[in-house]
């Protein structure tokens, strides 16, 4: 355990970082740098303190509720790299961790992991969150990088499993009313230019907010726009 800390600590002054070791099979956090504390104000004593209960504690609770699925997919797509003897790929998470005084704010934690080989205690597996201060927005919230290749996977909550960016899952129809909207249509003129009732525009717009990860649609035509999705 120690040779993680050290050697977590010397990776987070050497890139000058705030760096952190979990447990990548559960998600259990092990230790934090001082600079990570610096970032974040979370401090080693918080996560002995907290024991399983930190995420729950420290974590927006919508990110504690999804954060845990998307960790098993990725776990699922790490041992499928591992077993074709491929490029490990690095995760980003971009979540909401709540500061000294209360208040939750963005981050993104990049997870790698820790060479098993080399480092290894009590059959536990690590990885290294790399943390920033910083955050994506949309289906940027959860990526998958894979260096070798050049290749970004982004997680879909509507399939549930990495994609790339042209292939999440929008329908038609669910572009036709991003396009409406930025247009200027409301739901009513959108009903009658695309012949849908009423409560499938709303449906249809809540699947979207699910996909891009946004709460509004003014958000949603944001980020499909930047990305080019519509």
């Amino acid at each position: 355990m120690e040779a993680v800390k050290d050697f977590c600590e010397f990776l987070s002054q050497f890139w000058q970082k705030g760096l952190g070791a979990i447990n990548i099979e559960t998600l259990e956090p092990i230790f934090v740098s001082e600079l990570f504390t610096k970032e974040t104000g979370i401090q080693n004593r918080d996560i002995h303190l907290c024991g399983i209960n930190f995420y729950e504690k420290f974590l927006h609770p919508k990110d504690f509720i999804i954060l845990p699925r998307i960790h098993d997919v990725t776990m699922k797509y790490f041992e499928k790299q591992k077993v074709m003897n491929e490029c490990m790929p690095i995760a980003t998470y971009n979540v909401r961790l709540k500061n000294i005084v209360g208040d939750y704010q963005s981050f993104s934690m990049s997870l790698k992991i820790i060479s098993i080989e080399t480092i290894s205690v009590k059959s536990k597996r690590f990885g290294l969150l790399i943390c920033q201060p910083e955050t994506k927005f949309g289906f940027e919230r959860f990526v998958l990088c894979i260096p070798d290749k050049k290749k970004r996977l982004y997680f879909s909550n509507a399939s549930g499993k990495y994609v790339s960016k042209e292939h999440l899952e929008f329908r038609a129809i669910e572009k036709d009313i991003l396009k409406l909207i930025a247009s200027g249509y409301n739901e009513a003129r959108i009903t009658k230019e695309l012949h849908v009732k009423i409560d499938l525009i709303r449906y249809y717009k809540k699947c979207i907010y699910q996909k891009l990860y946004v709460s509004n649609m003014s958000e949603a035509i944001y980020i499909a726009t930047l990305h080019n999705l519509i």
